[in-house]
């Protein structure tokens, strides 16, 4: 469902001068249409562009602060992607050719190929594959429905499972939260990536819940359990959800898989822009509106 394409910082520069090729991105890459885009390597993304406006700047203020406010916009709804370190601009689409592969196609119009993981930005995709859909049904497997949001997991720094008929002890739920995890953490330093669960006050945080996770999580890995008070929400504690500060999706059933069982469906949704911002305040703010009954931290 999910894809992960990276932004060449040349691309970023037309935009200052061109806003209608900026709106046309959006219109067909950003997390509200299943495509997620990340910045790439690390900050050094982000350091030669504000290079480029502060010398756009010198000869042209408005041109300078006008490709401030894009990049502001770029990073509000992009992921970071590690990488080299490299000094300037030029160096950008070799390295990335280099060392992302043919996995995560790039977003550019300096070099047009025949190769397919390099994409023409002007041109329109008359196509949604499958993984470009905003929703989508898939059958309720551990790989299925991980495989549907892995950039999602592998992406965020801050990923919010909600769920409030999650346990441990119910089916499907122990095996794809230990995939959920083994994603979100793999091949990445686990300071700084925050891994939260939350579900209804019913469901116990007792001995056995958090022995459960201390048996899938990674070794290292930050975990938050939230668990609400349903009626402090009016009863609305009912939907599922994942989250990221960047994207999010809706689950139409549990945030679990079913084990052998063949047939069994879940429809999974992108949130829009409103959406994802509302239920970001309501959960994973750092002031939620509503506060929790209990929380249980794995360190």
């Amino acid at each position: 469902m999910l894809r992960e394409y990276v932004l060449d910082p040349n691309l970023v520069l037309e935009w200052a001068e061109n806003k209608e090729q900026e709106e046309r991105f959006y219109e067909r890459f950003c997390p509200f249409t299943s495509r997620l885009v990340s910045t790439f390597p690390g900050g050094d993304w982000e350091k030669i562009l504000n290079t480029h406006a502060l010398e756009l700047a010198r000869d042209d203020p408005k041109k300078g602060a006008k490709l401030q406010k894009i990049m502001a916009r770029v990073l509000r709804y992009s992921f970071r992607r590690s990488g080299s370190s490299i000094e300037t601009i030029d160096e950008w689409y070799d390295l990335a050719k280099k060392e992302l592969g043919p996995e995560i196609p790039i977003l550019t119009r300096q070099r047009l190929t025949n190769d397919n993981t390099v994409i023409d930005v002007k041109k329109t995709l008359h196509t949604q594959p499958k993984w470009c859909l905003p929703s989508v049904i898939i059958k309720k497997t551990v790989s299925d429905m991980v495989g549907a949001i892995e950039p999602l997991l592998r992406r965020g720094t801050s990923i919010h499972f909600i769920d409030p008929y999650f346990s441990l002890e119910r089916e499907g739920y122990k095996p794809i939260y230990e995939e959920y995890f083994r994603i979100a953490l793999d091949g990445r330093s686990n300071d700084g990536i925050e891994l939260y669960v939350h579900t209804d006050q019913n469901k116990q945080i007792d001995g056995d819940m958090k022995n459960g996770f201390q048996g899938i999580l990674p070794a290292g890995g930050c975990l938050e359990v939230h668990a609400w008070n349903n009626l402090a929400f009016n009863e609305s504690l009912h939907d599922r959800f994942i989250l990221t500060r960047e994207a999010g999706v809706m689950l139409s059933s549990g945030t679990n898989a079913y084990l052998g069982q063949r047939g069994r469906t879940v429809r999974i949704s992108m949130l829009d822009e409103a959406n994802l911002d509302r239920i970001w305040k309501t959960y994973a703010s750092n002031s939620p509106a509503t506060p929790s009954a209990e929380v249980w931290k794995s360190r």
